[in-house]
């Protein structure tokens, strides 16, 4: 009995309601450009954490490897020069 009731409670508000509401047609330009955002996909791009950090690697080497020369070189002169007559 309370499921009848319910399904013409729901009748009578689908009634009221189709009779406030009415189908809308919307204009050409208005579903283009609606089918045009559907349709867009954005581009996406996979980021690679090493090469935004390359520069500064490459950087980091450099001047690590320089040091390293001028040291081994500095010692290389010191050895070869020093006046320990010891």
């Amino acid at each position: 009995m309370k499921e009848t009731n319910t399904n013409a409670e729901l009748n009578a508000l689908e009634n009221d309601l189709s009779s406030f509401l009415k189908p809308v047609r919307p204009s050409k330009q208005y579903i283009t450009k609606m089918r045009d955002r559907i349709h867009f996909q954005p581009t996406m791009e996979l980021r690679n954490p090493l090469a935004e950090n390359r520069k500064l690697l490459y950087t980091l080497g450099g001047v690590l490897t320089g040091s390293l020369l001028l040291i081994t070189v500095a010692r290389a002169f010191f050895f070869l020069f020093r006046h320990d007559k010891a």
